[in-house]
């Protein structure tokens, strides 16, 4: 995809995070539902003809469809405008073996490896997201070998029994020490 068309879907959308009283007003008398469906449609408006075959907004998904969505993806992309707590969904994407392309947000800079299993840009930095998700369309041996990186990644530091040993083996070397 060329790389006017990122640059000009990721451009149309900045209002939709703006924090002027109007949008402010928007948000407060429009249902979440009526909202989405906006937001969706703007979005949707927006995407050039010759890339609307290869961009899809889905909104809201049940959880039970993500995993194969994951799975079927080229990129995660991922750019919260906030401080992300933890970001459950590039790590879900990651253990998909999907690279992501994320903001450098909260916890996302200890979850995501930057130039290993993905990349991470600046906040509202549209033209490091363009180029970063770019990057990986256009390179299908470093997509893979992100994705490899990040479901490597994902299986040694996020898995529930490796992160229980991990708290029991902390716990006991805390007992020890009293």
């Amino acid at each position: 995809m060329p790389r006017h068309l990122i640059y000009n879907i990721i451009r149309s959308i900045y209002s939709f995070y703006s924090q002027t009283f109007l949008s402010n007003a928007k948000s407060k008398l429009l249902s979440s539902s009526s909202r989405e469906k906006a937001y969706l449609a703007r979005l949707q408006m927006q995407i050039p003809l010759e890339a609307k075959d290869k961009v899809v907004f889905l909104g809201f998904v049940p959880r039970t469809e993500l995993i194969e969505l994951y799975y079927n993806a080229d990129v995660f992309v991922f750019p919260p405008i906030w401080d992300e707590g933890f970001g459950i969904p590039p790590v879900e994407a990651m253990a998909a073996g999907t690279p992501v392309v994320a903001s450098r947000s909260g916890a996302l800079s200890e979850t995501v490896r930057d130039k290993e299993t993905g990349f991470l840009v600046d906040k509202n930095d549209h033209n490091s997201l363009a180029n970063s998700i770019l990057k990986l369309l256009n390179n299908d041996h470093l997509r893979e070998t992100m994705g490899q990186a990040a479901r490597k990644r994902v299986q040694e530091h996020f898995v529930w029994d490796h992160i229980a040993k991990r708290v029991e083996t902390r716990y006991l070397q805390l007992c020890a020490n009293s």
